[in-house]
This record gives structure tokens, C-alpha cells and sequence, in this order.
């Protein structure tokens, strides 16, 4: 008899051994928690995809939390949601505000973020 995930359990599994590589926002979290409605408003003015894909959405940050962030091409972008199923109530789960495209660029972004 084979056992074998189903798509949906297939992300959400690669999905969690990804976490492994997410960096923490822990040194930064203070910060980001001041001032959300500046963050709110800048994060809408930087993500142009804000308000079409739920991917792309603001994430409050909450003090009581571990900060996730996400960087990746495109295919991060579809299993975003399921790492913030996985983490939630665990993590706030924040991602690039756009496809990350080749790491090589990875620098640039995060100072543009």
C-alpha cells in the first residue's frame, strides 16, 4: 500500500521545512511595532500588489510574536498563505513586497523594504 501526501499536504509540509530559512525580524520587531499606521501606509505605497493578491496584503505585527520574513521568486508567493496557516498564532509571517526573482538582487530589496 503507497502512501502519499496530497497536494495541500505536499506545500504545507515544504512549506514548514522552509521556515528553516526564514529570517528572523526579532532585532528589528520594536521598531516595526512603532508607528504601524506609518508602516501601514508605506507598505501600501511600496507593494503595488497590496490590495489585488492576499499574498501581498499589510501584516500587523504583534509584540508577543516571533517576525517570520519570506523572500523568494515566485513560487514563495504561492505558499505564503500556507506558512501563515501553519505559524498562526505562532509567527507574524511577513514576505518581500514583490517576487523576489534571483537572490543576487536580495540586498537591494531589503533596503528598498
Amino acid at each position: 500500500m503507497s502512501s502519499s501526501l496530497s497536494r495541500r499536504d505536499t506545500i504545507k509540509t515544504l512549506a514548514g521545512i522552509a521556515c528553516l530559512l526564514f529570517f528572523p525580524w526579532e532585532s528589528i520587531g520594536q521598531i516595526i511595532n512603532e508607528g504601524c499606521d506609518k508602516c501601514k501606509k508605506a507598505w501600501y505605497n511600496l507593494c503595488k500588489f497590496a490590495t489585488e493578491r492576499y499574498q501581498f496584503r499589510y501584516i500587523e505585527p504583534t509584540d508577543s510574536l516571533p517576525k517570520v520574513f519570506i523572500y523568494g521568486d515566485s513560487i514563495s508567493i504561492a505558499y505564503t498563505e500556507y506558512v501563515r496557516a501553519f505559524l498562526e498564532d505562532k509567527a507574524c509571517v511577513f514576505r518581500l513586497h514583490e517576487n523576489g526573482t534571483s537572490s543576487n538582487e536580495f540586498i537591494q530589496k531589503m533596503e528598498t523594504m
